[in-house]
């Protein structure tokens, strides 16, 4: 399922830095009151990036970098590379 999504106008991968990305995950399970060492620790936080990386690549989909963006950066940016996209695929008229 995920390669029918191969080079789709509207793929878009991100990617954070694992530091900032065990920093949140560490915030988050002490608000929700949870111990889950393995999703916060860094050596796996590490290889789901090792592993987001490697689908981004098998999808040929642009990736951004979103460690310093807030959430409504990240999906103003999302919709800009969306729309580039879907205008370099639309047919010309």
């Amino acid at each position: 399922v995920v390669d029918d999504f191969a080079h789709h106008p509207t793929a878009v991968g991100l990617t954070i830095d694992a530091e900032r990305l065990a920093e949140i995950r560490t915030d988050r399970a002490r608000r929700l009151g949870g111990n889950n060492r393995r999703y916060r620790d860094l050596t796996e936080t590490y290889d789901g990036l090792d592993a987001a990386e490697k689908l981004h690549k098998r999808l040929g989909c642009p990736v951004i970098e979103i460690s310093e963006l807030s959430i409504e950066e990240t999906a103003a940016r999302v919709i800009q590379v969306v729309e580039q996209r879907l205008r370099a695929a639309a047919p010309a008229s």
